[in-house]
């Protein structure tokens, strides 16, 4: 059954969008919805304890996220809405932030920020020139394949599955007006309430699985949790997960 909170038009096919399977045998929906809320609770608690913490700063994450992708892709000379989709296909596996020598980086960005400049000064560039260069943060090759192959022909195809067209989506609506979330591992954490061990991952890669047909689990249950915890305590899906995102990080740094 389809769920019937998200605009379908943002996937790019039938199978990619999110539908209703099973909870799997290891994590209940209802506790999954606990464990999120009780993350939420803490940015609240949060907030009242720590006066130099704002909840609205974690809630506003996507509006910081799409103005820093858009100040990349006027740097860089790229159509905003061609760099939002690069930010995407490189996500999979890369940091947004990290902390290096005292300052603060943006590994996501600065990645497809080198990956625009070099196309455009070469289309004919290989993922070999840009893993080369002194301002690549890391990506999956696929990934970096991916980026330029889009680059080259603009095809939205290229930009297919349901975490990066859910992480295009936010970046390019940070007010959530679809009602997509993005589920990653720290959303997967946040979920089962445990961090990342190697007893946690079989877990947590059923949570953000995005094979079609998922049974138990998977992409389009965990949208699902993320939509009902939300709405239990009056938040955006979007806003919900980027506190709770920003909250487990910093209980788990």
């Amino acid at each position: 059954m389809p769920d019937d909170n998200i605009d379908p038009a943002v996937y790019s096919d039938e199978n990619s969008r999110p539908s209703v399977a099973d909870d799997p045998e290891e994590l209940s929906a209802a506790e999954a919805e606990r464990n999120l809320v009780e993350t939420y609770q803490s940015a609240v608690r949060r907030e009242t304890a720590d006066p130099d913490y704002s909840i609205e700063m974690d809630r506003r994450w996507y509006d910081r996220a799409h103005d820093q992708s858009e100040t990349y892709a006027k740097r860089n000379g790229t159509d905003p809405v061609d760099f939002h989709r690069i930010v995407a296909i490189l996500s999979p596996q890369m940091r947004w932030n990290a902390t290096v020598g005292g300052e603060e980086k943006f590994p996501n960005l600065e990645t497809a920020h080198v990956v625009a400049q070099v196309h455009r000064e070469n289309p004919e560039v290989e993922v070999a020139d840009i893993v080369s260069h002194e301002n690549y943060h890391g990506a999956l090759p696929l990934s970096l394949t991916k980026a330029l192959t889009y680059l080259r022909t603009k095809d939205p195809a290229v930009v297919s599955g349901p975490k990066v067209e859910s992480f295009v989506q936010n970046l390019s609506d940070p007010a959530g007006s679809r009602g997509v979330t993005t589920i990653d591992t720290i959303l997967a954490q946040v979920m089962m309430g445990r961090p990342l061990t190697a007893e946690t991952k079989p877990l947590a890669r059923k949570l953000t699985a995005e094979r079609a047909g998922q049974r138990r689990g998977g992409y389009g249950w965990s949208q699902r949790r993320v939509r009902e915890a939300a709405r239990a305590v009056g938040e955006t899906p979007q806003s919900f997960q980027s506190i709770a995102w920003a909250e487990w990080r910093r209980l788990h740094p």
